[in-house]
């Protein structure tokens, strides 16, 4: 079981109506109210190979990573340092979530794996690579729960309330203006 490092790149082109199309077109729950002032995503990949070890008994070599990860912060808040920065530091928050998921998953998936190992060699190769790749997939999906935690009504409370509240002030001015979905 291995782990790629995770590697991201940032981008602060898109307005805040095509972070909110990213959150919106993502498996991720939202409000009526929410808005995509940042958004980090991260494509979970996984590659499986059952091999023979030197005894010829059948051994699982399972490489996880994320792909594709990308955080986006919405362009207006360019117009303010302090809340362009507080909403980046949010998505570095997610970022580590998935940092340290990924940290973990060779432990993780192993303990996983060792569970359902005698069930999975039972399989034919082909529906053994499928079931492997479906159950390392459902695992590695768990993360949600951890970024669920992490956005809080309290933290979203909190990001609301800082800078002297340009966020929320920001967000009636694009509305007002017709610019928000």
């Amino acid at each position: 079981m291995r782990a790629l490092p995770l590697t991201y790149i940032e981008n602060d082109a898109g307005d805040v109506r095509a972070v909110t199309a990213l959150n919106r077109n993502s498996s991720l729950p939202l409000t009526q109210n929410s808005f995509g002032l940042g958004s980090t995503y991260a494509e979970s990949h996984v590659i499986v190979s059952w091999k023979k070890d030197a005894q010829g008994c059948p051994a699982l070599d399972l490489q996880v990573s994320y792909q594709k990860t990308a955080v986006h912060i919405a362009s207006e808040l360019k117009d303010n340092a302090c809340a362009f920065e507080h909403v980046h530091a949010h998505e570095m928050n997610h970022l580590a979530i998935y940092r340290r998921w990924l940290e973990e998953s060779p432990q993780r998936m192993g303990e996983f794996f060792k569970q359902r190992f005698e069930s999975l060699t039972a399989l034919d190769s082909l529906s053994r690579n499928q079931e492997t790749i479906r159950l390392a997939l459902v695992e590695f999906g768990q993360v949600r729960a951890q970024h669920d935690t992490f956005d809080s009504e309290a933290e979203y409370d909190h990001n609301q309330a800082v800078c002297d509240r340009f966020i929320p002030k920001m967000l009636d001015r694009l509305k007002a203006e017709g610019k928000l979905p």
